[in-house]
């Protein structure tokens, strides 16, 4: 209590003399400013000296120079879903943020040494940010307009904004409700097609005070063209109820995952949209409060607080894994948000809020979180409402610091040279992972991660999304059982290269190696594990790491990926609109003819038909004729001939 304590202020003390730079004290002082760089530390000793010229202790701070300052108590948002942190496709990484009932948009494209000049981008009291099927921002705004004739109530609006090559569009409004109490804590995901999926809250004064969770999309060049839906409500008594803190991701099919947290109890809630536009029934997942959802592919990633402690489960459709505990604090935990597998977080402990994150590892053969660590050091202010972004080699972040009424947004980035998985797929749990086809069941043979398998009698198979074909890809096969005897395991990546290994019992077998880039064109992959000789198909997990390419060494291509074994045959997606790839593998040069024929037998098109060498092949069929007219919705065959041998696949093409 700066007044009954009648602190005079706070002096700092550079290196070439003491300087006042700022004032929290009631008494009014000349306000000095030293020039610094953006995203470098200060490092300074502080002092109390009250007017009699009592002095305390000096005490060492560290602070960095502020992206922009006098902003507001939340600029960085309420919601730890609201992604205010992002890189878009030309490397520059956006920082949106509150400031005066404005939102404000700045960016670099120097890993933070240097920011822009913060735009105005319009009104607004929340903000959430994604990025659009071009690789630009998009950016939500919230804005409660009071009603004069209603005290307390308000005029909910909610404009949408995004960068274009003039700059920032003009604000549009996609959705307006009178009266509410207040819209708050909106999250926003943008599709392929450049359709907007977002959730926010509401509390409104029907009947009796309601909180409602709300999900809404609409086309981003026709905001006005909106559909809207309430997920979730509950009834509560004045003073309002804390936030749900929803999260919302879209999975590889531009379905919507949202996960939130239950108004007034420890309850965490998850649902999702099918490929035919229903919602999923709602069901409970954890016991927790404030959820951060990631999706890689069709795997979600959740991060969320329990009693103090911050914890971690994956799954999807199918289910959730048992739950993790990353870090148990002694304070308070709140705000935990997830990307590519590291999580930030606040720690309160007493009256100051500090800053914590820890990420995944792979130590063979387990998953395992690090020691949580400080963002950086001691403030001695409030650190609160972090927002990350991960751009190699940092994980950037973004965060709301102060004291009231003095509020500013700093930016702290930690470089590593050896990051998580991207994606750490822990097999062997009671619900089965979202990329797993088939299997009879599981065995936890014990807790770590090896030691809990999935099997099947004949062949496991799992599809995995999510990989884009620009980078390099590397994956990991971990293979474990307790048997009588060893088992021999054929492991397959779309039918385009096997591996035979003997999987002996209580050891662990690990294949690893570089997915071949024609595999990667449609951003998928079909992996199968197959028991030859011995009891079950054994798959304990599989990890993929992911590098940009020209960048390191590590493994060299997957065994007999160079030179195929077989003829294979594949079109993806399946079912197909507006194109479908077809990929194809020939074990000796040889002259191939590949066609496409419709349900009547009629030949559409002949795509290929040339003398070819050994090797993998992509071709794009753009689902037309021979005439370049596109073809009707319907059932049509693909067709490869060799001299060796024909294959023929079914592909549906839907308009």
């Amino acid at each position: 209590n700066y007044e009954n304590a009648k602190v005079g202020g706070y002096w700092i003390c550079p290196p070439e003399g003491a300087r006042w730079i700022a004032n929290f004290a009631p008494v009014p002082r000349t306000t000095y400013f030293i020039p610094w760089p953006t995203g470098q530390y200060l490092n300074a000793r502080v002092i109390a000296m009250r007017r009699d010229g009592l002095c305390g202790n000096w005490t060492d701070l560290v602070w960095k120079c502020t992206i922009d300052a006098q902003v507001n108590r939340s600029a960085t948002g309420i919601s730890n879903g609201a992604r205010n942190l992002l890189l878009d496709n030309q490397g520059r990484l956006w920082a949106f943020y509150g400031k005066g009932g404005n939102i404000y948009a700045t960016y670099t494209t120097n890993n933070g040494d240097n920011w822009t000049t913060p735009v105005n981008i319009g009104e607004g009291d929340m903000q959430a940010g994604a990025i659009n099927a071009d690789g630009n921002p998009v950016v939500i705004l919230i804005k409660n307009v009071p009603v004069s004739s209603m005290p307390s109530w308000y005029k909910g609006q909610l404009y949408v904004t995004h960068l274009t090559s003039d700059g920032w569009s003009e604000p549009q409004l996609t959705r307006e409700k009178y009266p509410v109490l207040s819209w708050y804590n909106p999250a926003v995901v943008v599709d392929k097609y450049n359709k907007v999926h977002l959730v926010y809250e509401e509390s409104n004064p029907r009947i009796a005070h309601q909180w409602s969770l709300n999900y809404g999309e609409f086309p981003l060049n026709n905001p006005q063209q909106s559909n809207w839906q309430e997920l979730d409500w509950w009834g509560y008594e004045i003073p309002p109820h804390p936030p749900a803190s929803a999260s919302i991701g879209l999975d590889s099919k531009n379905c919507s995952h949202v996960i939130w947290g239950t108004p007034f109890s420890d309850t965490i809630r998850y649902a999702f949209l099918d490929t035919v536009g229903l919602w999923c029934k709602t069901r409970f997942v954890a016991h927790g409060y404030s959820p951060c959802l990631e999706m890689n592919g069709d795997i979600a990633s959740v991060v969320y607080t329990y009693e103090n402690g911050i914890w971690y489960m994956s799954g999807g459709r199918n289910g959730f894994s048992t739950p993790k505990r990353i870090y148990q604090s002694t304070g308070y935990t709140r705000h935990p948000v997830i990307k590519g597998n590291y999580v930030v977080w606040e720690e309160q402990i007493g009256d100051m809020t500090d800053l914590w994150y820890s990420y995944l590892q792979y130590v063979p053969y387990d998953f395992t979180w690090t020691p949580a660590r400080r963002l950086f050091g001691y403030s001695y202010l409030d650190d609160r409402l972090p927002q990350i972004e991960w751009q190699r080699p940092y994980l950037c972040a973004i965060w709301t610091q102060g004291l009231d009424p003095h509020y500013t947004v700093p930016f702290e980035r930690k470089e590593f040279s050896t990051p998580p998985p991207y994606q750490a797929i822990d097999l062997g749990q009671e619900a089965p992972s979202p990329i797993t086809v088939e299997r009879d069941g599981y065995i936890e043979y014990g807790p770590e991660a090896y030691k809990t398998v999935d099997f099947d009698s004949n062949k496991l198979i799992y599809h995995i999304t999510g990989l884009e074909g620009s980078d390099k890809w590397t994956v990991k096969f971990i293979l474990y059982h307790e048997g009588a005897d060893k088992w021999k395991e054929r492991i397959r990546i779309d039918d385009g290269w096997t591996r035979n290994e003997w999987v002996y019992p209580y050891q662990v077998t690990q294949i690893e190696g570089i997915i071949p880039e024609a595999f990667l064109m449609d951003g998928e992959i079909t992996v199968t594990v197959e028991v030859t000789q011995g009891e079950l198909a054994v798959l304990s997990a599989i990890v993929l790491e992911r590098e940009p390419k020209g960048q390191g060494g590590g493994p060299q291509s997957l065994t007999v990926a160079e030179i195929p074994s077989v003829i294979t045959l594949n079109c993806f997606p399946n079912p197909s609109r507006n194109r479908t790839l077809i990929t194809y593998t020939l074990p000796s040069p040889c002259e191939v003819k590949l066609s496409v024929y419709n349900s009547l037998g009629q030949l559409i098109q002949t795509i290929e038909h040339s003398k070819q060498s050994a090797g993998f092949y992509t071709i794009n069929w753009n689902n037309d004729d021979s005439n370049n007219r596109g073809v009707a919705s319907g059932i049509y065959f693909i067709r490869l001939e060799t001299p060796e041998k024909s294959i023929v696949k079914k592909l549906i093409v839907l308009e």
